[in-house]
C-alpha cells in the first residue's frame, strides 16, 4: 500500500504525471494483488463463522471507511452516487468507479463472498465455488454490468484464501492451488478483457511470488530496530490508502496553492504528513473507538 501512495499515486501531484515507464504499472498491479492475496489468506485462517466474520471485519475497518468515503465526498473526489456505492461494496458495479476507495469497496463484495467460500464441507467445494465465482464475474464484465478488475483480482484473493488450513479436511493445499491457476489461466489468456486492459497474469502473478520473496527475506535480515520502522509502516498503511487523496489535495490545494505539477521537493513532506496523519487516526481508532465497536459487536455475539 505504500508503494501505492507514496509513489503511483503521488506521481499524479507531480511533473512525472504519465511519464512513469510502463513496468510501473505492472508493479503497481502485483502490489494491489499482493494485498489482496494476503487479504483473502488472512481471512480464511481466521475465519470460525460467518457471523463473528462479518462483525469482526465491520469493528476492523469500516468507521474509517467511512470517515474516508464522506470526506472524499466532501472534498468533491466523489459524486453522490459514488458515495453511497462505496459504503456498500457496489462500486464495481457503478460505473465510472470513485478514485482510490474502489478497490476497498471491492474488498468488501469479496469480504461478503468470503462465509459462501468457506462454509463448505471440503475444500474441493469450496475452490469449486470460488472458480465458479470467478467465471460469473467473468460474464458480468463481458456484459459490462461489472467492473472487469472485479475477475482479476478475485483470482488473487481465491488463491490467498486456499492456501491455509482453516477447519476444512486437513489436505495439501498446493495441488489445490495449481487446479486454481490452472483452471483459470485458460479463460485468462483468451479474455479479451484483460488482453486490452494488458493485465498480463503471468507477469504479475510472478511480482506477487517475487514481492513475497523480497518481504521473507527483508524481515529475516533486517535488525531489530529496522523492524520497528516496518511495523510502523505496516500499522499505517491501510489508513494511508483511504486517506491520502485527501491529504494530498488538502495540502497541494490550500498548503501549497498551486495548480500545477509540484515540485519533487514537496514529495516527501507530503508523504511524511501523510504518515503522520493516518497514525493519528489510526492509533486514535484503535485506542477508543474498536474497543467501544469491539464490545458492542460482543453483545450481539452473545445474543
Amino acid at each position: 500500500m505504500m508503494y501505492i501512495v507514496g509513489i503511483w499515486h503521488m506521481q499524479e501531484y507531480t511533473i512525472f504525471n504519465g511519464k512513469l515507464p510502463g513496468y510501473f504499472y505492472e508493479i503497481t498491479l502485483g502490489a494491489m494483488s499482493y494485498f489482496t492475496f494476503t487479504s483473502g489468506f488472512f481471512n480464511a485462517r481466521n475465519y470460525s463463522s460467518a457471523k463473528l466474520f462479518y462483525i469482526k471485519r465491520f469493528c476492523r475497518f469500516f468507521a474509517l471507511y467511512f470517515l474516508a468515503d464522506t470526506l472524499m465526498f466532501v472534498f468533491g473526489l466523489e459524486v453522490l452516487y459514488q458515495y453511497v456505492g462505496s459504503l456498500f461494496g457496489l462500486t464495481n458495479f457503478i460505473l465510472p468507479q470513485p478514485m482510490t476507495l474502489w478497490y476497498i469497496s471491492m474488498l468488501i463484495l469479496f469480504y461478503l463472498l468470503t462465509p459462501f467460500l468457506l462454509t463448505v464441507k471440503n475444500k474441493s467445494e469450496m475452490l469449486l465455488r470460488g472458480v465458479s465465482i470467478v467465471f460469473i464475474f467473468y460474464g458480468l464484465s463481458h456484459w459490462g454490468i461489472i467492473d472487469y478488475r472485479t475477475e482479476f483480482y478475485f483470482i488473487f484473493y481465491l488463491l490467498g484464501v486456499s492456501f491455509p488450513e482453516h477447519n476444512l479436511e486437513r489436505i495439501n493445499s498446493k495441488k489445490y492451488t495449481l487446479f486454481i491457476l490452472s483452471s483459470v489461466f485458460l479463460f485468462l489468456c483468451c479474455d479479451k478483457n484483460i488482453e486490452s486492459y494488458n493485465y498480463n497474469y503471468i507477469e504479475v502473478s510472478a511480482i506477487v511470488v517475487l514481492i513475497c520473496t523480497i518481504t521473507y527475506i527483508i524481515s529475516s535480515l533486517i535488525k531489530k530496530n529496522l523492524q520497528y520502522i516496518f511495523k510502523g509502516l505496516s500499522y499505517v498503511s491501510m489508513c494511508a490508502y483511504m486517506f491520502h487523496r485527501i491529504v494530498y489535495k488538502v495540502l497541494k490545494d490550500v498548503i501549497f496553492v498551486s495548480d500545477n505539477a509540484l515540485s519533487l521537493k514537496y514529495v516527501p513532506i507530503m508523504v511524511l504528513v501523510l504518515l503522520g496523519v493516518s497514525f493519528i487516526l489510526q492509533y486514535s481508532y484503535d485506542k477508543y473507538v474498536f474497543p467501544y465497536l469491539s464490545r458492542s459487536c460482543s453483545t450481539i455475539i452473545v445474543k
